[in-house]
């Protein structure tokens, strides 16, 4: 259950050192568009491959601050084999992270990052039950993070946000650069940034979500803060799984939280 930065765990990998100009005159990229998130234009689509590139920080906003650019490369890659042969092929497991279960980590579990000047994701908690590794491909990012809390009754997601009842404040403030990783459990709230006298220009990152080692003692440690937060809901059904080795009864498969967790 503890957050774990491994300095230049990504410093040798062919990616690292790639700055997000270099994902738009990619060709083996051509055809891919990313999300803008957050702001403004919170859902739309850019091309990837581009002739604007990143020269100008994204318009759109959230609290403040631009919204930052984000390609799920598992949503993508069965339509674009050039691109899922070229994320594989510029990536390398950690010596220290099992190869069973993680055999195409990279391939088909990527999501990358961009991050442009005065741009961040705001504060908030993955609900997916699967721990999260975070490697900097250029320049520097700051990562705020702090565990999820007990609440006293069962919430809805998103309520950890700075802008509900619930607010937060980070336990652990950490800056990740270049070739550095970041390890996290499920569930931390946490949210990124960059420095005020950060180099101008865009910055980029590669996150994946791994399934060896499945954090089962952060679970059994932290089971009451998960059990009742909405952000949470994607453990839910690993943990009744885990429980019942398996095998729910016929009226434990009509709860409502089993279908959000599946």
């Amino acid at each position: 259950g503890d957050v774990v930065v491994v300095r230049g765990v990504a410093r040798e990998w062919p990616i690292t050192g790639s700055k997000c100009s270099d994902f738009c005159d990619n060709e083996h990229l051509q055809g891919i568009e990313i999300e803008k998130l957050y702001g403004d234009e919170d859902g739309t689509f850019v091309p990837l491959y581009n002739d604007e590139c990143w020269d100008k920080p994204n318009r759109t906003t959230a609290d403040g601050q631009t919204s930052p650019r984000y390609w799920a490369v598992r949503d993508t890659l069965g339509a674009h084999p050039k691109a899922r042969r070229w994320i594989s092929e510029s990536t390398r497991l950690p010596e220290f992270m099992p190869t069973q279960g993680n055999e195409n980590l990279f391939e088909i579990g990527s999501e990358i990052w961009f991050t442009p000047e005065g741009s961040g994701a705001k504060a908030h908690a993955d609900s997916h039950p699967q721990a999260t590794a975070a490697f900097q491909l250029s320049g520097e990012r700051i990562w705020r993070l702090a565990s999820m809390p007990e609440f006293p009754h069962a919430t809805l997601r998103a309520h950890l946000y700075d802008s509900t009842p619930f607010q937060w404040a980070p336990e652990v403030e950490v800056t990740i650069s270049e070739g550095d990783g970041i390890f996290i459990p499920p569930g931390i709230i946490h949210e990124t940034g960059r420095s005020v006298d950060a180099p101008r220009g865009c910055v980029a990152s590669l996150t994946v979500q791994f399934d060896n080692p499945l954090p089962f003692g952060y679970y059994r440690r932290r089971m009451a803060a998960i059990r009742k937060a909405g952000d949470g809901r994607n453990m839910w059904r690993l943990l009744l799984d885990l429980a019942s080795g398996g095998y729910l009864a016929p009226s434990m498969k009509s709860f409502p939280f089993i279908g959000l967790g599946g």
